[in-house]
């Protein structure tokens, strides 16, 4: 039997969620893809515009469509691939904070 594209792509869509970690610090997030969940759903995907030095808001810009201001206190989480298997905190390498 062989896979239709749509089930081809559904399973490319479970593996990359697999791959997502839940980010604490989105102080560090600017530059990031992320997805954006609201008590377990996604809500967004894009690219993390700017973050506050603080951590607890960001601009997220998915594709065609304007940024949107995301607020921890208001329940949203940052969830971001992990492609660096050493990294434990989820971000690629060259999003760690310099030291």
């Amino acid at each position: 039997m062989v896979a239709s594209i749509s089930q081809i792509n559904a399973m490319r869509s479970q593996l990359k969620a697999l791959r997502l970690r839940r980010i604490e610090e989105w102080a560090f997030l600017t530059g990031a893809e992320a997805e954006i969940r609201l008590r377990g759903h996604p809500v967004c995907h894009g690219f993390v515009d700017a973050a506050t030095a603080d951590g607890k808001i960001i601009w997220v810009h998915p594709a065609g469509a304007e940024r949107r201001l995301y607020e921890k206190s208001e329940g949203y989480e940052a969830w971001v691939e992990q492609c660096d298997p050493t990294a434990s905190s989820g971000l690629r390498r060259d999003h760690w904070p310099r030291t």
